[in-house]
Parts: C-alpha cells; structure tokens; sequence
C-alpha cells in the first residue's frame, strides 16, 4: 500500500512540474509581447545589417567600375598625417646632416685662417708694404718668399702677383688673390670680341660690332663711317673708315651705329673694379669708388634719374653676362680644376665706354694691379678673412628653399633633388660671411632681385649647341660625379638662399647703394 502512495506521489509531483514550465514559458511569451522596444532593438539591427550590406555592395561596383578600393578613401586621413610625419621626420634629419657638414666645413675654414700668415710672391716692395700695413690691422704676420723656408706650408692667404706661382698648389682651405682658369680664358685672343657678340644676342638691342682683325672696309657705307680704335698704349682713338683701309695698327676696332655716350666732349671711359669672389659658380662684387660716383652723378645730373637707373642696371648685366661667359668659355675650353678653386678670388679691372642708348662697350678686361691701391686692398682683404660664424644661417637658408638636399656624392646619381658637394658648401658659406662685411663692394651676383634668370636662360639657348659645355644634368646622365658646378647648375637654389640670407644681415641691396654712391 505504501510502494503505491510513493509511485503516485511521484506522478503527480512531475506532472506539475510540467504543468508550472508551460505556464512559465506562455507568461515569457506574453512579456516578450508587451515589449516593444525588443522590436524597434531588432528592427535597428535589421536597418544597420541592410546599410552594411549596401556598402559593401556598393564596393563591390565601384572597384569594379572604376578599380578603386573605397578603403582608400577611409585611409586618406591617416595616410596623409603619416606622410607629412615621415616628411617632417625627413626634412629634420636632412636639416641636421646638412648643418654638421657645414660646421665640420665652416672649422676647417676658421682653422686655416686662425693660422693668420699671409705669404707674398713675386710683389714689389712697395707692393708688400700694402700688403703688410693691410694685413697687420687684422692681426695677420705677412712672409715675403725669402723671410720663409716654408712656402708650401699651412698659409691662411697667399697673395702673389702672378698666376704661375700658384697653379700647382694644392691647399684645399686657402684663399688666393688669383685664379689661374680666369687668366687663361681672358688671355685668349677673341675674347673681348667673344663677350661683345654674346652680350648683344643676350639684350637683342646692342648695334655695335668688334673686330678683332682688320675689317676689308670696301663698300662706300663703310668707308664713310666713323670707327673706334682702342690701342692699350695710345688709348681710345675715332678713325674715318678712309683712314684705316691703308694704315696699320695695333689693337681692336669698334663701330656702332649709336654715338658715345661723352662728358664735355670727351668719350667717357670708365675704369671699373670687379672683384670675382668665385668662378664655379660665378660670385661677384662691383667697387663703389670716386670713378664710378662720378660717372653716376653725371648721368644722373644731365639726363636724369630714369636714364641713371637704365645705365647702372645696363652696366651691371654686362659684367655678369661677361662672367657667366668667361665660366662657359673655362669649360670649353677644358680648363676645369678642383673644387679647391672655389677659395680662388680675382681683382680684375673692366675698360668701359658707353654709347649714347647707355649699352656699356667692353674695351678690355685685366687682372687689376691691386697691390698698390690702397683702399681696394682694404676692402678685399676684408672680404677674403671675414670669420663670422654662418654655418646656422646657411643650413636654416637650405630648409627654407624647400629643397631636396642631396650630400651624399654617390646619391647625385640618381637625378633627384639637388645634389651640394663640398665646393658649393664653401661657396655658400663665403657668400654668406662676405655679406656681412662688404665695405664698398656692391654685391651684384647672386642677387636679390630675380633679373638674371632671363639672361641665363638665354645664355643657355646660345651654348645649346656647345657640346663642350657640361651640366650637372650631363654630367649624371653619364654616370659621372662632378667635382663642381656651373652657375646655371645652381642659380635657382643661390636666389633663393640669398633671398633669406639679406634678413639675417644688414644687406643692402645693389640698386638702393646708386643713391649713395
């Protein structure tokens, strides 16, 4: 009896087991009901699984339409911050390799002038007196040849009157008074008449013509006309055509169908200074001394401000256009040399006449006698030891080009960028302390103003064809390293540097010193 009460105990117990998990689940069921928000919740998955599945849809046509992964787009943002990271990151590193190399060049310059010795060669007495009481006012001890067994020692400047005392020195780090590739071009016998036809197809308005041998004069038209003789010993001379078919002379022959440009009669001939602070690339200064004041305020006094501002700018053009021609005329000639001529400066002296239209004539270019002039010897001296520290300037005027900056000879190479070696380092850092004490040098080149771009460019068209005449750009394509470069190599980038360098010193600029000269 008690076996069965168990059994049906046990029944009955499961039975309502099940009953109360039926009715758990209808009353889950009838919540679940009465809860709208569960829907909207599924309905919003719903929604976003659709969007989802549209995007990628539209992926889908778009790569194949346009072959595009729209997941470019998403990654622009964080692609365009890494990229200008990484180009930060770049310029920060370029910026502190170019600064150490142009303080481990700036020491070794300050080294060699620390010395403070200046050895003379072949100069008269008189000539090294200037040179001593010069040179003594910066503290620097002056060695005539024969006060020293050591002519091939460490010299800060070596100051000599001839170009062959110096041709087979090798002195990376000093300064020279002379540079032998310039004397070797000016020394050429078309030279002059060379300059003459380069400057005239440069400015297209130039109606002079140079001979340098004696013209066959036939025609009546010129028999008639007047020329110009210019004969070192016996100075400028005027000849009738008439007068020159017989007679022999010495000397170059001008004519130009404009008269010249006179002062009470008298053709103006002009002595000009130009100091050539380098030749690869081309840096130079013109001297503001009596000569050229004089001249100016004559222009200026009889035919005003106008036509003083067209001579000076006139006057300028042509000394460049005649430096940039003497550096092509080195190269095709072959007379290249080492990047240590870039510590080479030369003192020539221009012979100038003008015509009426105020287009200078270039009569002859020579190493100026300098030793002997007191005032020029001051101020180029001065240029030449200048020891500022610019190693800073220098490197923040590179960033500031927005330049790739190449240093790495092997990485020149490759075309990219612009590629500096240690002659253009030493370039820049000269220019760069010459500009701080300048005296009465006027720097005309590199300049400010942006005015010899088009004479470049020209120049360039004119030497085309000159197979001679090796760029940088030829020289990569050949695979060779140059030792250095033309102006036209790195006229843009010296603009440029020169450009940011005026607002870190006193510069002034070549064309507000007319009013003050």
């Amino acid at each position: 009896m008690s076996v069965c009460l168990s059994k049906s105990t046990l029944r009955q117990t499961f039975l309502w087991m099940i009953l109360v998990a039926c009715l758990s689940s209808l009353v889950t069921y009838h919540i679940g009901l009465l809860l709208p928000w569960v829907e909207m919740n599924q309905a919003s998955d719903q929604v976003q699984q659709h969007a989802r599945m549209n995007r990628m849809l539209m992926k889908e046509v778009n790569s194949k339409e346009t072959g595009i992964d729209d997941r470019i787009y998403e990654n622009n943002g964080r692609q365009n911050s890494l990229r200008k990271l990484s180009v930060n990151q770049h310029h920060s590193t370029q910026s502190s390799t170019i600064l150490a190399k142009l303080k481990q060049i700036e020491g070794r310059l300050q080294s060699i002038s620390a010395y403070r010795t200046v050895l003379t060669l072949g100069l008269t007495e008189n000539q090294t007196q200037v040179i001593k009481d010069v040179f003594s006012k910066h503290n620097y001890t002056v060695f005539t040849k024969d006060e020293t067994t050591d002519t091939k020692g460490n010299w800060s400047v070596v100051w000599t009157a001839s170009k062959t005392d110096i041709e087979n020195r090798h002195d990376v780090y000093t300064k020279y008074n002379h540079i032998p590739v310039l004397h070797q071009v000016i020394e050429q016998p078309e030279y002059i008449c060379y300059l003459h036809t380069v400057y005239s197809k440069v400015t297209e308005s130039h109606n002079t013509t140079c001979y340098d041998k004696q013209p066959a004069l036939e025609n009546n038209m010129e028999l008639q006309s007047s020329y110009l003789l210019y004969d070192e010993q016996k100075g400028i001379q005027t000849k009738h055509g008439t007068d020159l078919r017989d007679m022999r002379y010495k000397g170059r022959l001008w004519h130009s169908d404009n008269s010249l440009l006179k002062q009470n009669g008298t053709i103006i001939h002009m002595k000009l200074k130009v100091y050539v602070a380098a030749i690869f690339p081309v840096r130079l200064y013109i001297y503001s001394g009596n000569e050229l004041e004089k001249i100016k305020t004559y222009i200026s006094d009889s035919f005003g401000e106008t036509s003083e501002a067209i001579w000076w700018k006139n006057l300028k053009q042509s000394i460049v256009v005649s430096l940039l021609t003497s550096e092509n005329l080195a190269l095709k000639l072959n007379l290249q040399y080492n990047y240590i001529y870039n510590q080479y400066t030369q003192l020539l002296q221009y012979h100038v006449i003008f015509t009426s239209n105020f287009h200078p004539i270039i009569l002859k270019v020579n190493p100026l006698p300098q030793s002997d002039i007191f005032d020029i010897v001051k101020d180029t001296v001065s240029l030449m030891i200048t020891k500022e520290t610019v190693a800073t300037d220098v490197a923040v005027a590179l960033g500031e080009s927005g330049r790739d900056i190449i240093l790495d000879r092997q990485k020149c190479r490759n075309g990219y960028g612009v590629c500096l070696l240690d002659s253009d380092l030493i370039y820049l850092l000269n220019s760069a302390q010459e500009s701080k004490k300048i005296g009465q040098f006027i720097k005309v080149y590199p300049s400010l103003s942006d005015d010899y771009t088009s004479d470049l460019n020209r120049l360039q068209q004119i030497w085309m064809n000159d197979r001679s005449l090796q760029t940088l750009n030829q020289q990569i394509k050949e695979h060779r390293i140059p030792e250095f470069h033309s102006t036209a190599d790195v006229h843009s980038l010296l603009h440029q540097v020169e450009s940011h360098l005026s607002a870190e010193v006193d510069y002034v600029e070549e064309d507000l010193l007319r009013s003050n000269l």
